[in-house]
């Protein structure tokens, strides 16, 4: 129960990672486009983000990473969708630790 993924944990972590690096190619290419400066600030905002979660999920991969319950895991900030929150839709909750 305490896997990342379920089924092979390290291929959905390096799945996980490749997933990321095609989001951040095609958030580059639209950001290299024509946009206003409040879009341009929030795909910079957006990449900032996805680069720091790739080198996380690298570094899950380099050091076989496979349980919630590994160190290395518990250590990194996370973010859920939480469909239950009180907003029209769900709101964003980061978590620190899963203890």
């Amino acid at each position: 129960d305490g896997e990342l993924v379920s089924g092979n944990p390290l291929q959905g972590v390096q799945q996980w990672y490749e997933q990321n690096v095609e989001y951040l190619g095609d958030m580059v290419m639209l950001v290299r486009g024509e946009l206003t400066p409040l879009q341009r600030g929030a795909f910079v905002a957006l990449i900032t983000i996805d680069v720091h979660n790739r080198d996380i999920l690298e570094y899950l991969i380099n050091d076989k990473t496979d349980t919630k319950h590994d160190f290395n895991w518990q250590m990194r900030i996370r973010y859920y969708w939480d469909e239950n929150a009180p907003t029209p839709g769900g709101d964003c909750r980061i978590q620190q630790v899963t203890a």
